[in-house]
């Protein structure tokens, strides 16, 4: 029986550490758009699965940023060619009813290959998951176990286009790359007025959304009460109160009410007020000796 080794069992060292946890999938990557229309979901709705497990990973810090680039994990033809039929069935019908890639138990898991784009001077390890026992794989690294991710398959899928090239002998990976490359379409953004979370989205413009536009409407009280109170507050003169420097819509004069005004101070006039006179002090001069 083969044992499935993880996706922390590979790295570019013989020296196994504690692995870190990425994110398969950057929320500017630049296939997101395609892979949207063709997994079901509306533009921009991909951001909630960023966070989620089925878009992490956890490997080797000498794999971390060769991941996507370098070195990518593929599922296997079964789970491929599921994968295909789905992207084709959105593609022919109506964009409110495509399937969702993640509500189809069988693309859910999957076993994956290592595909790799490194030289003949790059050597890869394995750890065994249960006995530990690492081993050494040269190019054309023929001698690679299969693996089994936490990831879902289509993320996978997605994250090995850059690593899937004519030279490898993924042919039906770089089918369905080319397939969505050539036969992409675009699907609006999912309406605001459904959750992030529903899979059935109305179109835009669908009697759906005229309704749910009108109830989220704000509702204009009608009752006497709040009338007046509205009125009261907004337009204070329409009460009866008088207000300060408001002129009112009946008549022509600006009336000020002179009782609410503070009591002004009275204003000090420094001229009236005596100033003090200098006082000039005699200057004593010293008086000189007289020679009798």
């Amino acid at each position: 029986m083969t044992i499935l080794h993880r996706e922390q069992d590979i790295s570019l060292s013989p020296m196994f550490v504690e692995p870190v946890e990425i994110r398969l999938i950057e929320p500017d990557s630049g296939r997101l758009r395609d892979f949207e229309c063709f997994a079901g979901l509306w533009d921009g709705e991909f951001w909630k699965y960023c966070r989620k497990p089925l878009n992490k990973i956890q490997v080797q810090p000498s794999l971390q940023f060769c991941l996507g680039g370098r070195c990518a994990f593929v599922p296997c033809d079964p789970v491929l060619r599921r994968i295909f039929a789905l992207y084709r069935h959105n593609k022919e019908c109506d964009v409110t009813a495509r399937q969702r890639f993640d509500e189809i138990p069988e693309i859910s898991t999957s076993v994956y290959q290592v595909a790799t784009l490194f030289g003949t001077e790059t050597r890869l390890f394995t750890r065994h998951p249960t006995t530990n026992i690492v081993t050494e794989h040269k190019y054309p690294y023929t001698t690679l176990p299969q693996f089994s991710l936490s990831v879902h398959p289509c993320l996978a899928l997605l994250a090995s286009t850059m690593v899937t090239t004519h030279e490898s002998p993924f042919s039906l990976a770089r089918e369905i790359q080319t397939f969505t490359t050539w036969s992409s379409f675009s699907v609006d953004c999912l309406p605001s007025f459904l959750s992030r979370t529903d899979s059935r989205a109305a179109p835009r413009g669908s009697p759906a959304t005229m309704a749910s536009t009108h109830s989220r409407k704000r509702q204009v009280p009608d009752d006497a009460e709040n009338t007046r109170t509205r009125e009261t507050t907004h337009n204070p003169h329409r009460a009866g109160r008088t207000v300060l420097g408001v002129k009112h819509m009946n008549t022509h004069m600006s009336v000020t009410a002179q009782a609410e005004r503070p009591t002004k101070r009275p204003r000090v006039v420094f001229e009236d007020v005596p100033k003090a006179m200098p006082v000039v002090k005699k200057r004593v001069l010293p008086q000189r000796a007289v020679w009798r």
